[in-house]
């Protein structure tokens, strides 16, 4: 059976704590479903960036990409 593929994209609030492991969504969202997870988001990371993540995403054939956009008044 192939594993399905979960890749998130966006700022900090798609970035895991890696001091909290397995209490960010997406990792909960991969063990809950036996998915694996791939994380490009980035903290402090513009709209630009969050699109070629989309991309990189999109090479790596994701059954499915969760992304969240940023906003300039977040400065």
């Amino acid at each position: 059976m192939e594993v399905k593929r979960i890749v998130v994209c966006g700022d900090s609030f798609c970035t895991a704590e890696p001091k909290l492991p397995g209490t960010h969504f997406s990792e909960l969202l991969s063990s809950k479903y036996n998915y694996e997870m791939i994380n490009l988001s980035r903290p402090g990371t513009s709209n630009v960036s969050i699109c070629f993540q989309i991309e990189e995403a999109i090479k790596l054939d994701a059954d499915f990409v969760i992304f969240a956009n940023t906003d300039a008044s977040r400065i």
